[in-house]
């Protein structure tokens, strides 16, 4: 294998690397979203149940 063929080859590695990891960042940041709903949700219920067992 030449040096050109080499360098032609990691070149397309890099690439193909780079576009999986975009796309996973984008996967990413859908599944973010949900995580942090889950938590604000699980927050809410906390503080819920906290108020309500003070009051009662």
């Amino acid at each position: 294998m030449s040096t050109f063929d080499r360098k032609a080859r990691m070149e397309q590695i890099e690439r193909e690397l780079n576009k999986y990891a975009e796309a996973t960042r984008a996967e990413d940041k859908d599944e973010m979203y949900e995580m942090w709903l889950l938590l604000g949700f699980g927050l809410y219920c906390i503080s819920l149940g906290v108020i309500l067992g003070r009051s009662f």
